[in-house]
């Protein structure tokens, strides 16, 4: 069966939430057919990339829905698509079941090493617009924007506003702000996008902010212990626990390496971070602006140093050299580039270059030209406003007849020519998903724009099926 085709049965009910309640799965589900996908004759180089992908199946044992950790190619959805399951024991509802399969996924090695970098889980241009409008405050404005906040709580862009001046502000009451907005959020909304961005990091504390600050970390400890499996709440809790805590953000990065792809990002970037002796960084870009000097021999940096000399998980081993290549130019703007950095990064890089020879990271200690990022990722949907060519995507005629509606979120790569180069589906109703990466794949974007020249983007991409009932 292609993707796109209907499913037999009327089974809207497995298309929302919480409807796999009403059928427990088979003790074991067994796969009675199973297609390996037809990767492209010129997939050469590649790494091994393990999807963990939650499989909605009907009765029959039918692929309904996908759910990955990672986005998955469309070969792979082609091959899944087929696949067939033990049908579900007979019951009064007739409902299907879910599967959780793990399934070995070839990429190609540029692909792979390319979003190698932790990024920004708040969305670039929001928390620039923070940063505009926080040009706007002065010590009175935020106090009074701050004491506003107590009659509305949620109010995000008040918070993100506080954030921004306090970041760009100097002295203990700025320093104090930003640890009381970070750790409402962290106690609140923990799955706020602005708590993965470097906004969401602050210092380390001077004696009058420590019980703030141990405040926070207590709090990032209890959610993580809260929520282990949870991908936003390890992004967030490691956004901040890389620099308290590393041992306790390794441990839960490692267990989450089957549970979502960016864990081994994250490992490498607190090893990179560890081996520089990182203690702080720009609220802006994330980029390190102390470390120390000269490189440090804590038990965790020799640690570090040592796993990524004999790994042989080249995702963790190319985030580990993204941070340390970016650092370099980035600690040389305020001349805090440690003793032995450049011996330090051309390791990692000669180690790199051992397995894909084409690897373009440099190791500089002097501050880059502008405009050297060759693409960045931004979280959540690109903003509908670049949009510049959007075709709609027919509504699948049996989905339509049937009632069907659902949402297909696909993870793209929106090239400097604005063009989609890259699209794989994260999530989604098989039923509408020819359809939807049909006409996504002819969308053409404003080119992103970073220091005047066109960048690379990463980011997702939702297409909603909704039926006008009126």
């Amino acid at each position: 069966m292609k993707p796109g085709s209907f499913f037999p049965c009327s089974l809207l009910a497995l298309l929302l939430p919480g409807a796999l309640s009403a059928q427990e799965p088979p003790a074991a589900p067994e796969i009675v057919k199973h297609v390996q996908p037809e990767y492209p004759a010129d997939l050469k180089s590649f790494l091994i990339d393990v999807a963990r992908v939650q499989v909605i199946v009907d009765p029959q044992g039918i692929p309904l829905s996908l759910i990955s950790n990672t986005g998955l190619p469309d070969y792979v959805v082609q091959a899944l698509s087929q696949w067939r399951f033990r049908p579900a024991p007979k019951s009064k509802t007739g409902a299907g079941y879910a599967v959780t399969v793990r399934l070995p996924i070839r990429r190609p090695v540029g692909d792979m090493i390319g979003g190698m970098g932790r990024f920004w889980h708040a969305s670039r241009k929001a928390v620039d617009d923070a940063f505009a409008a926080a040009k706007d405050l002065d010590e009175t404005r935020a106090a009074a924007l701050e004491k506003d906040l107590a009659a509305n709580p949620d109010n995000l862009n008040a918070r993100l506003s506080l954030l921004a001046f306090a970041a760009a502000a100097s002295g203990p009451d700025a320093v104090q702000l930003r640890l009381r907005q970070i750790l409402w959020l962290a106690k609140n909304m923990p799955g706020a996008q602005v708590l993965g961005a470097p906004l969401s990091i602050p210092h380390p504390p001077a004696p009058s902010e420590a019980a703030l600050y141990e405040e926070l970390r207590q709090t990032w400890l209890a959610n993580l212990a809260a929520n282990p499996k949870d991908p936003v709440v390890l992004d967030h809790a490691t956004n901040f626990l890389r620099f308290t805590d590393p041992e306790v953000a390794e441990k839960a990065a490692q267990q989450a390496l089957d549970e979502t792809h960016r864990a081994a990002v994250f490992l490498g970037d607190l090893y990179g971070l560890a081996l520089l002796g990182v203690t702080a960084v720009d609220p802006r870009t994330g980029h390190p602006v102390e470390a120390a000097d000269p490189l440090p021999a804590t038990p965790f940096a020799q640690k570090a140093r040592a796993f990524l000399a004999s790994t042989d998980d080249l995702r963790i081993l190319f985030s580990a050299l993204s941070t340390v290549s970016a650092a370099g130019p980035s600690l040389a703007k305020g001349d805090r580039t440690p003793a032995g950095y450049i011996g330090l990064c051309e390791a990692l890089l000669a180690r790199a270059r051992s397995y894909y020879p084409e690897t373009r990271a440099r190791c500089e200690a002097s501050p880059p030209p502008p405009s050297e990022a060759e693409r960045i990722i931004v979280g959540g949907n690109v903003e509908q406003a670049m949009l510049l060519k959007h075709l709609n995507p027919p509504y699948p005629p049996e989905a339509k007849a049937h009632g069907l509606t659902g949402t297909i979120t696909f993870r793209a790569r929106i090239g400097k020519d604005g063009l989609i180069h890259d699209l794989e589906l994260l999530r989604g109703p098989l039923a509408f998903y020819a359809s939807a990466r049909g006409a996504v794949s002819g969308w053409t974007y404003k080119p992103t724009m970073l220091e005047g020249k066109p960048v690379e983007v990463l980011t997702q991409i939702d297409v909603n099926y909704t039926l006008n009932t009126r």
